[in-house]
């Protein structure tokens, strides 16, 4: 009983969440620790609502609520792997941002797909001497230096999409280095009128006001071509005010 009365409650404040906001972001949750959601939740609380969960349970959700998930049919076909769900009508350039200011670095393990090349830069390490033989081992150059183990040049370790073996799980962590970042990813984005393009996170007045106004002037110049009224294109202010406009629009994404 008890289980399902907390079922229950959440249930309501979903409903109210699908009625109360405009936007709703799936993240990708994989690897992510609970103070990482908690330190999350405390930075958005009053602008955004978290709500996390198994795939089985969100489905749940979504599923017995159809007629306030009218307008977000869509989403459901996305729940999939570790995801949860961002309500908000926040900036979505100012949400991303602050999902990556609680990014956490890790170790890896072997069997991991590598995030990025793993380069081991040269310089005097930390460790004994007699650790020679396993650097020797896996063909990275070495000498002694200070009483201490010296690598030589810089030295791929391993490319970007690789997986890790065993050697090199070992090695980077006798390095005290911790290549792999895990936080909340933003996967996809919906608003009551669609799909939003992830690109919009990217977008910024520049890019915006630069491409828009390249744009305008085409458009402008085509127009004369086709003996459509030029009076616009001899204003060239035009382009000074649609500057200004974009970089209105740009302000609420």
């Amino acid at each position: 009983p008890g289980m399902r009365s907390n079922r229950k409650k959440v249930a309501q404040k979903f409903i109210s969440l699908l009625n109360s906001y405009d936007t709703m972001v799936i993240v990708n949750m994989n690897n992510i620790r609970s103070k990482q959601i908690h330190d999350i939740r405390k930075h958005l609380r009053g602008t955004s609502e978290i709500v996390v969960g198994k795939k089985s349970f969100l489905s749940y959700l979504l599923q017995n609520n159809k007629l306030e998930m009218s307008r977000w049919m869509s989403v459901k076909e996305y729940l999939s792997d570790n995801i949860g769900l961002i309500f908000t009508n926040s900036n979505l350039k100012i949400l991303n941002e602050t999902f990556k200011q609680y990014f956490l670095t890790s170790f890896v393990n072997a069997g991991e797909i590598a995030q990025r090349n793993i380069i081991i830069k040269k310089g005097i390490k930390n460790l004994s001497p007699s650790q020679t033989p396993f650097f020797q081992a896996l063909g990275i150059p070495t000498r002694i230096s200070k009483s201490s183990i010296e690598i030589i040049e810089d030295i791929l370790l391993v490319s970007k999409n690789q997986t890790l073996n065993k050697s090199q799980e070992v090695l980077l962590k006798k390095l005290d280095i911790k290549p792999h970042k895990y936080g909340v990813k933003i996967k996809k984005i919906f608003s009551s009128k669609g799909e939003i393009n992830l690109k919009i996170l990217q977008m910024n007045n520049n890019n915006l006001t630069t491409n828009t106004g390249f744009l305008l002037k085409q458009f402008l110049k085509h127009s004369c071509f086709n003996g459509l009224s030029c009076s616009m294109w001899k204003n060239y202010n035009i382009l000074s005010c649609s500057s200004t406009m974009l970089r209105i629009i740009a302000s609420f994404y």
